[in-house]
């Protein structure tokens, strides 16, 4: 059986049967989007927040469910008036295909609902979903694959660098544990298997990338022990990406920040 490594390519196509371009209606509002001004602009940043989203929060638990190539999804959904999401259409039948999407729907957080003449309303979305599937050999090994963080705090408990709302579980709380796994996930969607399929040899292979930070949240250094300059470009460029997405913020205590560094490890099996 072939690995297949899944990659996601998101068109969003936002149409709210419920919704026009009328002064006294406004659209929703997403978190992210609080500050923006302007039916327009809030409709473009809420594509934008769920266009993130699905790059972001589908797993490759399902990839054995995709066929090779190209896969099309057709989702509606229903932002409702107590901004809560329910999921209306999806065109599959697949029980775990349709579990993911709800899930990563799910994750999406309404401030406000559409509003039409001075009342909430549900507003109806329309998305397209285009994943393509790999089939190099090339497969991310998530299970192994870790990121450790050790920073310049010397309190007695652990803090660590945190991500944005996607990675936050239980009531706001951003543990590596799951920011670290969400990094890996982006990054793994991110990278194709095709671009690196020519440095890596058969069977298993094992990288350590090490990231430096400062205290204002920026990114001083990457290093990668892969011996191979192609192969580190291609992770220090994602990496720069899915922290700058990703809004990385460094560990914080007390409205204090902290520098430190974290450490990429990344498992890739290759037939």
């Amino acid at each position: 059986m072939k690995n297949i490594q899944l990659l996601l390519f998101v068109f969003l196509l936002v149409s709210a049967s419920s919704y026009s371009q009328e002064s006294n209606e406004t659209y929703i509002i997403a978190k992210g989007c609080k500050n923006v001004l302007g039916n327009m602009e809030l409709k473009n940043c809420f594509s934008e927040k769920v266009s993130n989203l699905f790059r972001r929060g589908l797993s490759t638990r399902f990839n054995s469910e995709l066929k090779p190539g190209i896969n099309k999804f057709n989702l509606t959904f229903e932002v409702q008036k107590d901004k809560t999401i329910q999921l209306i259409y999806l065109n599959s039948n697949n029980p775990i295909i349709k579990k993911e999407f709800e899930k990563s729907l799910n994750k999406l957080k309404i401030i406000k609902p559409g509003i039409q003449e001075g009342e909430p309303i549900n507003v109806i979305i329309n998305l397209p979903v285009v994943v393509k599937t790999n089939a190099t050999g090339v497969k991310a090994n998530h299970k192994m694959s870790k990121v450790t963080d050790k920073n310049n705090y010397t309190g007695n408990e652990k803090i660590y660098p945190s991500v944005d709302v996607y990675c936050n579980y239980g009531g706001g709380e951003k543990t590596l544990e799951r920011s670290g796994e969400y990094m890996l996930n982006f990054l793994f969607n991110k990278i194709d298997p095709d671009q690196i399929n020519a440095f890596l040899n058969p069977g298993m292979n094992f990288y350590e990338v090490k990231i430096l930070y400062s205290k204002d949240d920026t990114i001083t250094k990457i290093v990668s022990n892969s011996g191979n300059s192609k192969l580190d470009t291609i992770f220090e460029k994602n990496i720069v990406e899915v922290l700058d997405e990703s809004k990385f913020r460094s560990p914080r205590k007390d409205d204090v920040s902290y520098p430190g560094e974290m450490m990429f490890y990344v498992f890739y099996m290759k037939d």
